[in-house]
């Protein structure tokens, strides 16, 4: 009779996996997921993207594990399965405080297979004595998607739950779109970065908007650099620090 493999033993299987790509994966799923872009959204009705952003999905791997040491670049998603949606009406508060109708358009039956690396956020130099122990925290990582998140991950939009969160080989398993060719999607955001991930000296101090001409090749959506995007300039902010964690102590590694 085959034993059963203990926890410890799967995170240093997928840790060793993982150290040799040089990459991270996993595959999330759920019943509904909402993509929505908030400057479409002004009337209460949401419409999602018909696949997620670079901001949501960078989203939901922090609901993962998160650390401000660290920089989380997502690679490409991988869609599983069919593009479908499903719409939901909802009872909201409108502008003059009575109650109203509107509709949500929900992506059905979503699952998605997600890449990405990590380093170290450079614009936090009170983390700089953590820096070069890059394999503690791809072990922590590891250990949290096994155990399905640190915090609840939802798709989008909070209302989106349950999902479900297991690692994954890139690729691996058959997806709808395999062979499928190369689908366009239009214009779409890709997300906002803020002081703290700003990649040039227009986006230094500031929080920044980008939208892409978003296609999926084979069921594989592939997002840009965000300076490869078309940008706008949202309004000035400043990096938040963390000074009371940074001389060593029980908070020192937060």
């Amino acid at each position: 009779m085959t034993q059963p493999i203990s926890r410890s033993q799967l995170t240093r299987q997928w840790v060793d996996e993982f150290a040799r790509r040089g990459r991270i994966s996993y595959e999330i799923a759920g019943r509904t997921a909402l993509f929505s872009d908030p400057t479409t959204s002004v009337g209460g009705e949401k419409i999602s993207m018909e696949v997620p952003s670079y901001g949501a999905v960078k989203c939901i791997t922090k609901n993962i594990f998160w650390k401000p040491a660290l920089d989380i670049k997502i690679l490409r998603v991988r869609v599983m399965n069919p593009i479908r949606m499903t719409g939901e009406g909802v009872l909201m508060l409108g502008l003059n405080g009575e109650r109203d109708r509107t509709y949500h358009t929900y992506l059905q039956n979503v699952k998605y297979q997600v890449e990405f690396t990590l380093d170290f956020n450079y614009h936090h130099p009170e983390f700089a004595s953590q820096w070069g122990n890059l394999q503690k925290y791809l072990n922590e990582f590891v250990r949290a998607i096994i155990a399905e998140g640190r915090h609840e991950p939802y798709l989008g939009k909070s209302e989106c739950v349950p999902a479900y969160i297991r690692p994954c080989r890139f690729g691996e398993g058959e997806g709808y779109y395999d062979h499928s060719g190369t689908k366009s999607f239009g214009y779409l955001k890709w997300g906002l970065t803020y002081p703290d991930e700003a990649y040039d000296k227009e986006t230094e101090g500031c929080i920044t908007d980008h939208i892409w001409p978003a296609e999926m090749v084979d069921g594989i959506v592939t997002y840009p650099a965000p300076g490869d995007c078309l940008r706008r300039k949202i309004r000035d902010a400043e990096i938040t620090y963390f000074p009371d964690r940074t001389k060593g102590g029980e908070n020192a590694d937060i």
